[in-house]
């Protein structure tokens, strides 16, 4: 028997070996498998079963404060209608009622963006300035880029589309050059289809050929410094992602285009 409890299976028992039948061996070995399988799944359930009780102790407890700040809200409004009504001076609102006050406003206006967001198409959302453009039109197998770092690099634009979405008016996002292979990756995340963005196969140069004068593309190695943000211009971000590994020059490429780079 091992340290731990175990029945040692036969082969490595030199005790038994040679003293058993072969039929009654299989048996003892199937019998110390089938042990093994029970406490591996006990196991996984187990540690299955905490964290289902934690996420679920978390959104209960996210649940119950919301409902919290509702009441107090609903309670104080009760207080000031009723002191209208009865001809009173109106109860000063505590600094604690006015936060909470101001929480539930800001939660109830996020969740009608959200609403309003998901009704609206890519033309009838009222968008904002400036314009900004992701270039995955890189040949990334030539810069050496791994598969694991394409991955890393549309997360970090579900991520950028994530923030622009919370906006109150969002900036338009464009991704260009999406037959590359970061753009493989990026159609098979199943929630990107319904994503509001401009997308292009096309270069940027092609996509923005009517106003060129306003591209800015941006470079950590340019030797220019952008210091003010226009509303009028569109910047570009080369769709890279290699954590540094890497020294791609990011803006020598581009000057083929005559797009003017600027220092991210």
């Amino acid at each position: 028997m091992a340290s731990d409890g175990k029945l040692d299976p036969p082969e490595d028992n030199p005790l038994l070996v040679g003293l058993i039948e072969e039929p009654v061996r299989h048996e003892v070995a199937e019998h110390v498998e089938h042990v093994e399988h029970v406490e591996h799944v006990e196991h996984v359930e187990h540690v299955g079963g905490r964290k289902r009780s934690y996420w679920h102790q978390r959104r209960q407890t996210y649940r119950d404060r919301q409902r919290a700040l509702k009441r107090e809200v609903k309670e104080r409004q009760a207080e000031i209608l009723e002191a209208a009504a009865g001809g009173g001076e109106a109860v000063p609102e505590s600094a604690e009622s006015a936060a909470a006050r101001q929480r539930v406003a800001a939660m109830l206006e996020h969740k009608a963006r959200r609403r309003n967001w998901a009704k609206l198409s890519l033309e009838e959302v009222e968008w904002g300035r400036p314009r900004l453009v992701i270039d995955l039109e890189w040949d990334y197998s030539a810069i050496g880029m791994t598969h694991k770092e394409l991955c890393s690099l549309v997360s970090q634009i579900s991520f950028t589309y994530g923030v622009l979405r919370r906006c109150a008016t969002p900036l338009p996002l464009h991704l260009v050059g999406t037959e590359s292979a970061a753009g493989v990756v990026l159609r098979s995340v199943q929630t990107s289809h319904y994503w509001k963005v401009f997308r292009s196969e096309h270069s940027f140069m092609d996509v923005f050929e009517a106003e060129r004068e306003h591209l800015v593309y941006l470079t950590p190695d340019s030797p220019d410094v952008l210091e003010t943000i226009s509303p009028d211009d569109i910047y570009i971000l080369g769709g890279i992602a290699d954590h540094n590994r890497l020294k791609v020059p990011q803006h020598g490429p581009r000057t083929q285009h005559d797009a003017p780079t600027h220092v991210e």
